[in-house]
């Protein structure tokens, strides 16, 4: 027995339409049945037909391992777009305003000039601890965002491609002797941090498979080892460029300040030699006062200048030299 959906009423099996409202049975159960929407694709094993989990290589009922040509495909697909955009960069990395390039080298060289070579040193290490990418073009934007945004299959012989492609362009930016250090280092990073990814990714998807998980491993650790050594080399070449530099700024710098500690400590002895000579004259010239050579003793109070630029006395024997000359002219006088 079947109920009528639409006003409840009780019908016999096989029925087509209701005995009470006419409407089709089957119809109006088919409208009220609920829709169903599809949220993704059941993936099921070609050869034992066990459905299979996200992120499995192997069937785990058969063994049977799981290859998708479809997949490798996809992989080549991402190769070719690399090299379309290589291509594409190196046909326009020209200069389109090539004379701007002799001016800045004119410019920049007479900066060094004037500023003794302070800028150009201050770049060299730059370049060597933390170097800076220059401006990327548009293609290259392009590039980046297109090896950032790609999603790598999870299939064995996929993660092992694009692995051995991307750990050989790390090889490759290694080697290149350009001078933009800090583009290159761009690169190589994007590439390392996309092969470490997959890195993560293999632990888990060929979890079962330890010789190909070692084998990814080996061919990420070979061009980070290269991006070590050459970041070593540069903090090296740093401090050699460095060291010396610190060591002679400070050198000249404690030079000046002995210098000038001892052209002081000349000074000083210059103006005690000045002052006790002073003071002995000074005293003859009481002398002679006090024997009432008058004469003589206006011409020696004469000579009691301070001639010493170091301290400021001036003033206090031009002081003294006066009142002695004033005394001298009452002695006289008297």
């Amino acid at each position: 027995m079947a109920f009528c959906v639409n006003c409840g009423v009780e019908n016999a099996d096989g029925v087509k339409f209701c005995n009470g409202c006419g409407k089709e049975v089957a119809a109006a159960a088919k409208a009220a049945a609920p829709a169903k929407e599809k949220m993704g694709n059941i993936r099921t094993c070609p050869n034992c037909g066990e459905v299979l989990e996200s992120f499995q290589s192997r069937c785990k009922s058969c063994g049977h391992e799981l290859n998708s040509v479809e997949v490798s495909k996809k992989i080549s697909e991402f190769v070719d777009q690399v090299n379309k955009f290589d291509h594409e960069i190196a046909n326009t990395r020209e200069d389109p305003f090539p004379g701007s390039k002799t001016a800045k080298l004119v410019g920049w060289v007479v900066l060094n000039l004037f500023t003794l070579g302070i800028p150009l040193l201050v770049r060299v290490v730059r370049n060597l601890v933390a170097p800076k990418a220059s401006k990327l073009l548009p293609a290259e934007e392009k590039k980046k965002s297109y090896i950032e945004n790609f999603v790598v299959p999870n299939s064995r012989e996929d993660i092992v491609e694009f692995v051995l492609f991307a750990s050989s362009k790390v090889e490759a930016l290694m080697s290149n002797k350009t001078s933009d250090v800090g583009t290159i280092n761009m690169w190589a990073k994007m590439w390392s941090s996309k092969c470490s990814q997959l890195q993560s990714r293999a632990q888990v998807v060929l979890a079962g498979d330890k010789q190909t998980t070692e084998m990814i491993t080996r061919m990420i650790d070979r061009p980070q080892a290269m991006m070590r050594k050459a970041r070593n080399k540069n903090l090296i070449m740093a401090a050699a460029i460095l060291v010396p530099v610190v060591t002679l700024i400070i050198v000249l710098t404690v030079s000046d300040e002995s210098a000038e500690r001892a052209r002081a400590d000349a000074r000083d002895a210059a103006a005690i030699t000045l002052m006790a000579s002073l003071e002995e004259l000074y005293a003859d010239i009481r002398q002679l006062v006090t024997e009432g050579d008058f004469s003589e003793a206006r011409i020696q109070a004469i000579r009691l200048v301070w001639t010493d630029a170091g301290w400021n006395n001036r003033n206090y024997w031009d002081g003294r030299r006066e009142r002695l000359l004033e005394e001298i002219q009452m002695r006289e006088n008297l």
